[in-house]
């Protein structure tokens, strides 16, 4: 469409010359609209194309499809085109082309083309559309510009004369299905033209069906029973409610227990009843609590709660080479350790007195010159594992309440 538009104008401007002004574009948006009738089947009907909010347009080429329902007769191009040139379709079926080329451009609403129609004689009532497409390309103005257009389709929306009618009689509503007024109809659109097929209220007196016994049940000992309702066959409806049966007693033995529970096995049923936890009795640090209910023992030693007495254990005396213990108070029943004892010494006891005096001092060096001179182990201050001189020096000081520092093994 641009080539032929080109070839025309160039051709043009060689015979006038002068060139032409660039268009002032519409502030509204162009449109490009299809018109919307009404109509009956059979019914021939025009529908228009229209340009609207158009700015100066030189070229157009629009592609118009329709509803198989409509079939178009002929197309009549606008008496605002002008004597530009028109192409009437090829074909009046499948997809439609208009073409129209001018190149004195025109502007605002422009009535493009009448299409006319024909409804079918069976179309369905409703609307039957008519669309209108274009390549870009193919709008354009004078300077060989692309003009956009917004598209509104529209169409042929056909409607029914209600020429065949049909009447249905009236149905009761029964417990079960619902019923409603009598009603006619049209045959061709299936409208309601008088009184209603809405459906009425079901009726829960008007049983139909019988009855039936339903939801009754045995008793057994994991489940009470039912004596059965009696019912409505068509709709369900219980007419008469039953009674529950009583649940059974299980049947059971003595009690089984494990280390946190105890319950009895059901015979007829093989399901373990009367679950619970042990309970009651009271633990010991050498026996497990006795369950109240079973009589089994559960859980666990209570190691503070200590019977059976007391006894002092693992006493000992100081010596030359060892501290002396107090010992420890011991539980008769489970021989834990309730209190446990101290080390008793005096730090530079020498000669094992109990106190430190200028005497372990004098046993020290006494020691010193003859290693013979029986002497404690506490004289060890330095805590090294051997006396030396330096242990002097240490428990001169401990004697005197001085500080003292212990020099570090190798350098004594």
């Amino acid at each position: 469409m641009k080539k032929t538009l080109s070839v025309l104008l160039s051709a043009v401007l060689i015979v006038m010359g002068f060139s032409l002004l660039v268009p002032v574009y519409a502030q509204d948006a162009p449109v490009v609209a299809v018109s919307e009738q009404t109509a009956k089947n059979g019914d021939t009907v025009d529908i228009t194309v229209t340009l609207n909010n158009s700015p100066e347009i030189a070229s157009v080429k629009l592609a118009v499809d329709f509803d198989s329902d409509l079939s178009l007769n002929s197309v009549t191009y606008g008496d605002a085109l002008g004597a530009g040139m028109t192409q009437q379709p090829q074909t009046l079926s499948g997809t439609v082309i208009l073409n129209w080329l001018d190149l004195t451009p025109i502007s605002g609403g422009i009535l493009f083309a009448t299409l006319s129609f024909t409804v079918d004689e069976y179309a369905a009532p409703g609307l039957k559309s008519v669309t209108v497409t274009y390549d870009p390309e193919d709008l354009c103005d004078i300077d060989e510009n692309n003009v956009y257009f917004d598209v509104a389709n529209g169409g042929v929306s056909v409607i029914c004369d209600h020429e065949y009618t049909s009447t249905v009689e009236a149905v009761a509503s029964t417990c079960c299905t619902q019923g409603h007024a009598a009603y006619t109809y049209c045959i061709i659109c299936d409208e309601i033209l008088s009184g209603s097929n809405e459906p009425l209220p079901l009726d829960p007196a008007n049983h139909e069906g019988g009855t039936i016994l339903n939801n009754a049940k045995a008793a057994s000992c994991t489940k009470a029973g039912y004596t059965g309702d009696t019912c409505c066959f068509g709709c369900g409806a219980v007419l008469t409610a039953g009674e529950t049966i009583p649940m059974l007693a299980h049947t059971v033995g003595d009690w089984i227990t494990d280390g946190e529970n105890h319950w009895h096995h059901c015979s007829s049923c093989g399901q373990n009843v009367d679950v619970a936890a042990h309970s009651g009795g009271t633990a010991t640090c050498c026996s497990r609590a006795v369950c109240e209910i079973c009589g089994a023992e559960y859980g666990e030693l209570d190691p503070d709660n200590h019977t059976g007495g007391t006894e002092l254990r693992n006493e000992r005396p100081i010596s030359m080479t060892e501290a002396g213990y107090t010992g420890d108070l011991c539980c008769l029943g489970c021989d834990a350790v309730l209190e446990p004892g101290e080390e008793f010494f005096v730090p530079g006891d020498a000669n094992l007195d109990g106190e430190l005096d200028v005497t372990d001092l004098i046993r020290l060096k006494k020691h010193l010159i003859d290693s013979s001179v029986e002497i404690s182990v506490f004289a060890d201050i330095s805590g090294n594992g051997i006396i030396l001189p330096n242990d002097l020096e240490y428990m001169r000081a401990l004697i005197i309440g001085a500080e003292y520092t212990v020099a570090e093994p190798g350098k004594e």
